[in-house]
Order: structure tokens, then sequence, then C-alpha cells
């Protein structure tokens, strides 16, 4: 008897191949296309050349999982001469690492215990529900919360009220949940209305902005953070008060912008009468007893809301407090000089207490001669199996392997080289280089991972601003912020994907949705970055001597 197998042409059968099995293929094709890079001159440059081109082709591809991708320079980099294997390994854990550890900590404490939740819905409550209003909220609560928890649990946590809020003003007749003219085959999943496109778009682009306004806001924060202190220890740039004082104030600009522009296009704002949605009293009231409801569902604040709240404000103390770096202030890292004390010391001590003090005090009845309403040991405030289920391990192996990449690169003079051959670029006015190097990162991240982007694109754009002998922070700093504003595709980011799984928004409909937001941040991170970047940096004009030093 003829198999299937047997009865595909050549054709049919490449056809199949190369759609199901194209990564494996891959895999083992691209180390052999960048062979020849070993046997040019300078050897070790090329060499580590050789790494940098598998890596970055591994990860913007994603033919494996980025964590593990990571783990190519323990491998090669020794076998290569490169570095060795101590040395490789070191370079695994840095100070930005357990920055970043803490801070998902922290994070996920928030989201154990409910408290963002909570945050929203009161602020939802005083907002009110006019269409309008209720869309700006939303984005700036999405905004607000992504400061200092995931984008992607900002997003999550959005779209629920999203959906409940859209559903009660379709029942009262005053928007459309579903688009009904679209035509659209059996197995289709319905397609959303241009306000549902608004509000989930909205919530998932000011969950990006939105990471931008800390240090901790997104895990490509961290990773500049940890190369750019690699690459300069004696800069004190990238402390949490300058780099706070400096994001929010675009941050703001951003979100405001960018809902006022998908209210034009997707809910006729400043389009005339007949294109702008009115909301009745009556749908006004539904969509506020659905966040009323949701409210409700939370219950009383908790004494584990409350503790969580706390630990909260007393990390961003300790993150303003520790070296300020504005002004002259001076912090406790400042006073205690005898070590150096850096930002996860406070946040791993918050950390610390977080998986350690309970949800509640309920045995201190005990003491009182009366027995607790609640018998056994009371779970902490994070416990240590939910958060391993939630946090993001190939996140973190990510950031490790960017800067064992970045001091692989670094020892083998191999960033020296890329910036020598870089050195061309002089002839460009720092404004026009500032602007090129931002589109760029801007471009190149909506095609693959964030992290993995900065991790390939910081370390050159440190080198060139070395070469053309500019303020490092001057071109790199806004490069790195423009990584997180992807807004074309669903593959951009973790929010976008939320959105578009939850709320079918199609490629098509996110790839035009985004165009006004990109223009958007293009224009003012870079006129912020020109104006209000030289009012918290007076040097950032400046070549600076703790660059000039690392140079040398």
């Amino acid at each position: 008897m003829e198999t299937d197998e047997e009865t595909l042409s050549a054709g049919k059968r490449f056809k199949y191949f190369a759609k199901f099995h194209w990564r494996g293929f891959l895999i083992f094709l691209f180390p052999i296309i960048f062979l020849p890079l070993l046997f040019i001159q300078p050897a070790n440059e090329m060499r580590c050349a050789y790494v940098v081109a598998l890596m970055a082709t591994f990860w913007i591809c994603e033919l494996i999982p980025l964590g593990v991708t990571s783990m190519i320079p323990i491998a090669l980099f020794p076998l290569l001469g490169i570095l060795d294997t101590e040395t490789t390994v070191n370079a695994y854990f840095p100070n930005a690492i357990l920055l970043f550890f803490g801070s998902l900590v922290v994070a996920l404490a928030i989201e154990y215990s409910n408290l963002h939740k909570r945050i929203a819905y009161i602020v939802l409550q005083i907002v009110g529900a006019k269409l309008y209003r209720l869309h700006f909220s939303m984005l700036f609560i999405t905004m607000f919360v992504s400061m200092w928890i995931s984008n992607s649990a900002a997003t999550a946590m959005m779209c629920p009220v999203i959906k409940g809020t859209l559903e009660e003003m379709s029942s009262q007749g005053v928007v459309e949940m579903w688009d009904s003219s679209k035509v659209l085959g059996p197995e289709d999943a319905p397609y959303p209305s241009r306000v549902a496109i608004a509000f989930y778009l909205g919530v998932a682009y000011a969950a990006s902005i939105g990471g931008l306004g800390t240090l901790i806001g997104t895990g490509t924060n961290i990773a500049f953070k940890g190369l750019f202190e690699r690459a300069f220890p004696e800069s004190d740039v990238m402390e949490f008060l300058p780099f706070i004082a400096f994001n929010i104030p675009p941050m703001l600009v951003n979100t405001t912008l960018m809902a006022l522009g998908l209210q034009w296009q997707f809910m006729g704002l400043f389009r005339g009468a007949g294109k702008k949605l009115s909301v009745t009293k009556e749908a006004e009231e539904g969509a506020r007893a659905v966040i009323k409801e949701k409210a409700k569902e939370l219950g009383k604040i908790s004494c584990h809301e409350i503790q969580v709240g706390i630990f909260f404000l007393l990390m961003i103390v300790l993150f303003l407090a520790r070296k300020p770096g504005m002004g002259g202030l001076k912090g406790f890292a400042d006073v205690l000089k005898e070590k150096k004390i850096k930002s996860s010391c406070g946040l791993l001590g918050v950390s610390f207490l977080l998986f350690s003090l309970p949800i509640h005090y309920l045995c201190m009845k005990y003491f009182f001669c009366r027995k607790p309403s609640e018998e056994g040991t009371p779970r902490p405030l994070l416990d240590w199996d939910w958060f391993t289920v939630r946090h993001s391990w190939g996140l973190l192996y990510l950031l490790a392997g960017g800067f064992a990449l970045a001091e692989g690169a670094d020892k083998s003079n191999f960033a020296a080289y890329v910036g020598e051959s870089l050195s061309t670029l002089k002839v460009l006015p720092p404004w026009v280089l500032q602007l090129f190097c931002f589109c760029l990162a801007v471009f190149c991240t909506a095609f693959t991972s964030n992290v993995a982007m900065c991790n390939i694109l910081i370390p050159i754009l440190i080198n060139l601003s070395l070469s053309v002998k500019i303020n490092p922070a001057y071109i790199c700093l806004p490069a790195a912020l423009g990584m997180s504003m992807a807004f074309h595709l669903p593959v951009s980011t973790p929010p976008n994907a939320i959105v578009a799984a939850y709320g079918n928004i199609r490629t098509k409909d996110m790839a035009i949705g985004g165009v006004i937001p990109t223009i958007i941040v293009i224009i003012t991170l870079v006129g912020f970055a020109q104006s209000w970047g030289l009012v918290i940096w007076p040097d950032l004009n400046e070549f600076p001597a703790w660059a000039n030093k690392t140079q040398s």
C-alpha cells in the first residue's frame, strides 16, 4: 500500500520541512555560516565576533529558548580562548542580576496580595465611567502599576476589567463590543470593535511606556543599567533618582498623547460630533457597577496587603535614599563609605522580609489566652512555591548571558575593534547620531525580545560613543528607552501578545494602531533628551572623565 509520505512531491516535502523544522535546520546552519570568522585577523576579536553573531541570530530567530541561548558563552568562550571558565561564569552574576531578582520578588508580592488590583479599582471608582475619561484612567492606572511590577502582569490585570466594562456598555447599547460588519470564517474569532481595539491597545502600550518610569520597571532597564555600569564603573548616571526624575515627565506626556491618538483614531475624538461617541447615564452607571462589583470581590483590605504596601514604600525610600546623585544630596551609601553599597542591598533585605513575615498575626491571640480563628502555620507574604512558578527564570538567564557577552567583547578587544570601525560617524552632528541610534533601537526591537536586543545593541553603542567622543549616556540612554517602545506586532512585547490573544486583536490593527504612538515616542523622548536631560545631567553634552578613563 502506498503511503502518504511516498506520494508527496519533492516540492511539498521541502515546503513541509521548511514550515515545521526550520528552527532545527538553522541551529546547525548558522554555526557553519559564521565559521569563516574564526580564520580572519585579528584572531581574538573575530573569535568573539563569531560568538556574538551566533547568539544574535539565535536570539533574534528564537531558535531555542532565549535563556538557553544565553549559556553559549560558558561553552564557547573557554574553547575559543576568549575568557577562561571562571571569568566567564563570574560575569553571569553581577549586581544587576540581584537587582532584577529583588525587583521581581517585590512585584510578585504585590501581585500575590492583589494590592495592585485594589489600587486600580479605587482609582477607577474615583474617576468615574465616562467613556473617554474611563479610557484615560485605565491607561494611566496601567502605566503607574507597570512602573513597579512586570508589564505583563499590569496588562493581564486590566484586560478582565476592560472586558467587563465594555460588555456592560454594550448591553446598554452605547458601544459595540464586536464588529459585526467583518466577514469571518466559521472558525474565526469575533472581530473586536474599534472602541475595544482602542482600550486593549492602549493598555498594552501604557504598560510598555510605564515600564520606563523606574529602573526596575522592565528587564530592559535593568539590563541597560548592568551593561552601562560594567563599562563605566565610575559613573553615577544610572542612579535611581536621576533616572526616575528624567523618565517620569516623558512617561506622562507619552501616555497622554498616546491615549489622545488612539481616541482620535478609533473613538472619533476631535473628528466631529457625528463620529464622537456619547455615553448615556444608564451606561455609565452600568460600567461603574461592574467596577464596583470587581472591587467588592476583593473584600476588605487585609493585613497581607497593608504589609506588602509598607514594604513597597520602604523599597522606594531605600532606592531614593541610597545615593540620590542629584543636587549634592547625600544618601546612606555616601555616609557609610567603608564598603560600597549597591541598590540590591536594601532591595534584597526587603525581599527577605517578604518571604519571612506571615500574611496575618492571628497567632498572637495565644499570648492573650485566646484561640485564633484560623489554625495552622500562616502563609508568608510571598509564598516560595507560588513565586517559583511565576518568576521569569528565563529572563534572568537572558540578562546574565548579555553581561557575559559584554565581558567577553571587552576582554577580547572586540568592543574596541567595533568602536574604531564606527569612528567615521564623527561627521554627524550629535543630535542626528542620537536620533539615528534611537530609531535603530525602536526598529530592531519590533522583531525580537527587548532584553536580547539590549544585550546586542548597547555594547555597540557604548563603543560608538567612545570612538566619536560623545557622552555614552547621551546616545545609549535614549536607545535603551526606545527598545521598550515596540507597538506594531504581537511578538514585539508580552503586553502586545496578551491583548492580541485576549481581545482577538489582529496583527493588521495593531500595526496600524502603533504608528501614532511610535511617532509620538520618537519625537518626545529625543526632545526630552535634548532638553530635560540637560537639566538632570548638566554634563550630558560633554565627554566625561569617567568615560575617558575607561577608554584609556
